[in-house]
């Protein structure tokens, strides 16, 4: 393929992988196999050290592109490797372990250009989604349009890597992924396009399936606590504006500090949290803190609330 040559709607999906010898195949089969045809993959290995890059190399299509990290930089960094490699404004994110219905690109980018049809600043799509052992997703998507501060109170659902289709025309031209952020990389993301007032909308369709439960996810307590504070650091100017937000966000940083058994530095996020709402956090706080997920589970049953 000319990689000279590109339509306004072609769409580079990157793919970053990390010793994923087992199910690499499959996520970069089901970006191949969708009906969108216009689209180049571009395949990043994060430093590998098992059969992943003999893998990618195995797979022959000449919309495939293959990149190198030059270490195990971390999945962020390697996504800003595709970014900077791709060479359309429409981006989408695959995750090494998940797979993308055939229809996904199809309907994003139909969903994307009518709505910027209609005038609005759309500048990310995504979609509903399912876990791999359920046939449904369990839940509803609220389409929107939402803006930043949707994203910041989460009230966005759908929006996690390999849901997203970016339209670097539209969003912020400073977005890129943060290395620095231990979880939650796929909201942080999706904030810094929207810095520019742009928006977000959901395809409420399942379009992904997503595996959970690898003893190799980033996510845990300790990372998920000190991404909550990152959050607090580069986001607090607009947290501040809300108390009930500012408030929300302290909780969870205690909360998840407390699960991880960081006691001593979740207590740091008490007073804020407490500021609104205070019963109902303080009862699971205090369980979390004694009996960490057994405590959680305790409060989730005497007081109700979300967490």
């Amino acid at each position: 393929m000319d990689q000279g040559a590109r339509t306004t709607d072609h769409v580079s999906v990157v793919l970053p992988y990390f010793n994923r010898a087992d199910c690499l195949e499959r996520a970069a089969s089901s970006v191949l196999s969708q009906t969108y045809g216009e689209l180049t993959l571009y395949l990043v290995d994060d430093g590998s050290t098992d059969q992943s890059r003999t893998v990618a190399r195995s797979l022959r299509d000449d919309r495939i592109v293959h990149i190198d990290a030059p270490r195990n930089v971390g999945s962020s960094a390697a996504r800003n490797l595709g970014i900077e490699a791709a060479r359309s404004n429409l981006i989408a994110f695959m995750d090494s372990d998940d797979e993308w219905l055939p229809e996904k690109l199809e309907t994003q980018v139909g969903h994307l250009r009518e709505a910027q049809g209609r005038g609005l600043p759309i500048a990310l799509v995504g979609c509903a989604w399912r876990y791999s052992e359920h046939v449904e997703a369990g839940r509803t998507f609220d389409p929107g349009p939402f803006d930043r501060r949707d994203v910041l109170r989460g009230r966005v659902g759908g929006v996690g890597t390999p849901m997203l289709l970016l339209d670097r025309a539209v969003a912020d031209a400073r977005a890129t992924f943060d290395p620095r952020m231990p979880a939650f990389q796929d909201r942080d993301f999706v904030l810094s396009c929207l810095a520019n007032d742009s928006l977000v909308t959901v395809v409420p369709r399942v379009l992904a399936v997503v595996t959970r439960g690898r003893s190799d996810h980033v996510a845990n307590n300790h990372r998920a606590a000190a991404a909550w504070e990152r959050l607090i650091t580069k986001y607090g100017t607009e947290l501040r504006d809300d108390r009930a937000l500012w408030a929300w966000y302290h909780y969870r940083a205690a909360r998840q500090l407390f699960l991880a058994g960081e006691v001593r530095k979740g207590v740091s996020h008490v007073r804020p949290a407490l500021a609104e709402d205070p019963m109902p956090k303080a009862v699971h706080l205090s369980l979390t803190a004694v009996a960490r997920t057994r405590g959680a589970a305790l409060a989730g049953k005497l007081v109700p609330y979300a967490s």
